[in-house]
């Protein structure tokens, strides 16, 4: 079915990953002159057909799909290529991300004007690298999106680990669970300002409640954020 989309040529899908954290890989060759769709675009074009979780996760562009001595697709090779397409373009994405000034990279210092929208983009490209995909909605919750109580730890250390002094807690990420309302969290710690009065963050009256040290436990060993 992912085959049929107009811009596309050859597409193989392959799981990368096991139990919860199994996603769905699309690597697809595109149409001579034309562009991949993205990853939304594709889904919804191929939602009609294909039930739910049967929809790619990722979505990696390769000039051409590697072949077995038989040949037949190898999809370990085609994965690893997809891999190696998505790695360069977070790494693109980054470099035209980063502050022009210089100074520290794993804190605030030398980071230039920070702003919500900013924190936003942060965030998410965080959350796309732990959890393996492409399209991170921000008003859709970490466990919803796959994680799981190991992926929320290490966001937490990469969290603390680029936001120094924000006093910053565990108990924070189950409190703020998207990536709205972390980001706006992250505002008013770190004093940003707004980009536009449409990206404000969400007033900090309209918190959730702080789970208590019993609701965490529970909610490790559930592997969801009491869902």
């Amino acid at each position: 079915m992912l085959g049929r989309h107009p811009a596309i040529a050859r597409v193989v899908v392959a799981v990368r990953g096991e139990g919860p954290s199994a996603r769905l890989t699309a690597v697809a060759v595109p149409q001579a002159g034309a562009g991949l769709p993205a990853l939304p675009e594709l889904r919804e074009h191929a939602a009609s057909v294909l039930p739910p979780w049967m929809l790619p996760d990722r979505l990696a562009a390769v000039a051409g799909l590697p072949l077995t001595p038989n040949g037949k697709v190898d999809r370990k090779a085609a994965v690893a290529l997809a891999d190696a397409a998505l790695a360069d373009a977070a790494l693109s994405e980054a470099a035209e991300a980063a502050p022009t000034t210089h100074g520290s990279t794993g804190s605030q210092a030398g980071r230039g004007t920070v702003t919500y929208e900013r924190l936003v983009r942060e965030v998410t490209t965080m959350w796309r690298e732990l959890l393996e995909l492409d399209d991170i909605p921000t008003d859709q919750r970490f466990f919803d999106l796959g994680g799981n109580s190991l992926l929320l730890g290490q966001l937490f250390a990469r969290l603390e680990e680029t936001y120094p002094g924000t006093g910053l807690e565990l108990a924070d990420l189950f409190a703020r669970p998207t990536v709205a309302d972390l980001a706006g969290l992250l505002t008013g710690r770190l004093g940003a300002r707004p980009a536009s009065a449409q990206a404000a963050p969400p007033p900090a009256g309209a918190a959730p409640a702080r789970p208590s040290r019993r609701e965490l436990r529970r909610a490790f060993r559930l592997g969801d954020d009491q869902r």
